[in-house]
């Protein structure tokens, strides 16, 4: 085959071989830019889906942090911006008579109900941890005020680390109700910072957290998802994500 070529080449006259010399060079040349405009394009597309993806995960970002500051902030309002709040906690009840417990269980369920409705758009439900003593602390399912130490007999207060924190967030897989990922804020003693005399919980359907995940997916097989300071999932768009 090659041997055919070599003959036909030197058969062909000169301006023959001339145009066919032209043609190759331009062929190549052609090949040549469209090479480089493909690669050129290829980065362009990587850059403008990174940069979409930046944009997609900042907002999203800036959505979840607005819903958990939302409710840090409402378990702020409800520990320190009612002194009878700290006070109540901080009271040892088995030495209070059962007429002046129902009056500070009224004073609370008064001020939960205030937070609750103005936070409802954010929260689902409202849990209060009092002191052990209190007599209207209960385990009972319907209890909005349940005792501290059932708090702290959690697996979540166990991986938390630090007891001084002042905030937690609490991961599905770890919370109850199931579904849900919990805002933690434990209230201090008015006379000693460093010491918890109970813990406000709001908690927020982690469905709305993945949805909001959801806008940073920019690619079919891409996932997004969130962890704790412990690095336990909070929330994915992965459906094998063990929530």
């Amino acid at each position: 085959m090659l041997l055919w070529i070599h003959r036909l080449w030197r058969k062909l006259p000169i301006h023959s071989k001339l145009l066919v010399c032209l043609i190759t060079v331009s062929v190549s040349c052609m090949i040549s830019i469209f090479l480089i405009c493909v690669q050129q394009m290829s980065v362009a597309q990587k850059e403008s889906a990174l940069f979409s993806a930046q944009r997609a995960t900042a907002q999203a970002a800036d959505s979840i942090n607005f819903r958990m500051d939302i409710l840090r902030q409402s378990a702020y309002s409800f520990a320190y911006s009612n002194e009878d709040v700290r006070t109540i906690l901080s009271r040892d009840y088995s030495r209070i008579p059962l007429n002046k417990q129902t009056q500070d269980y009224s004073t609370l369920c008064r001020i939960l109900l205030q937070i609750g409705s103005t936070y409802s758009q954010f929260a689902t439900d409202v849990s209060l941890y009092a002191t052990d003593t209190f007599c209207y602390a209960s385990l009972h399912s319907d209890s909005v005020i349940k005792p501290f130490s059932s708090l702290i007999q959690n697996e979540w207060y166990q991986q938390m680390g630090s007891p001084s924190r002042f905030s937690y967030f609490v991961p599905p897989s770890l919370n109850s109700p199931i579904g849900s990922v919990g805002v933690v804020y434990f209230i201090s003693e008015s006379s000693d910072y460093s010491k918890s005399v109970g813990a406000i919980q709001f908690n927020t359907p982690e469905i709305l957290i993945r949805q909001t995940l959801e806008k940073c997916l920019i690619t079919p097989n891409s996932v997004c998802s969130i962890y704790n300071e412990k690095n336990v999932l909070i929330s994915s768009t992965s459906a094998q994500a063990p929530l």
